[in-house]
């Protein structure tokens, strides 16, 4: 089982994260589409001696972050050589498309972008996103949509 765990101190903005196997989280920022990459984190349950590490990163007010499972980027299309998956690049293509303030367009955008790719086939897997939008620019009255 692939996890993603963090803890977000809405304060200081730091969001303390790690990972067991999942996809890592798209972070929007200022325009460009990072990735909050840890180091190792096999699946759970796989090595009962597995250690994990944690990564921090302070929000800036205005990111957005993009937590989603893998049925997001493993959506497929029939393509000239087979399968062709949406991709990491497919969400990171939509994401640096995203321009409103609101956290659930995004969502929306993701959504009509598989949609279109897929050519609205059935999904073989969950599509499951959340979405943090750091919206206060006052430290003090920090506020998450």
């Amino acid at each position: 089982m692939t996890v993603w765990a963090a803890v977000l101190n809405p304060v200081s903005r730091r969001l303390t994260y790690a990972s067991a196997g999942h996809n890592p989280p798209r972070l929007l920022r200022g325009g460009s589409v990072l990735s909050l990459d840890v180091v190792g984190g096999l699946p759970l349950g796989f090595d009962p001696a597995a250690s994990y590490e944690d990564a921090s990163i302070t929000l800036e007010p205005e990111d957005l972050l993009v937590i989603y499972t893998d049925g997001i980027t493993e959506a497929m299309r029939e393509g000239i050589d087979g399968l062709e998956l949406f991709g990491t690049e497919g969400l990171d293509r939509v994401l640096s498309e995203y321009s409103s303030d609101r956290a659930c367009d995004c969502t929306e955008l993701v959504r009509k972008a598989i949609a279109a790719f897929t050519n609205d086939a059935t999904p073989t897997d969950d599509r499951t996103m959340l979405i943090l939008r750091a919206i206060s620019k006052d430290f003090t009255d920090s506020r998450f949509v």
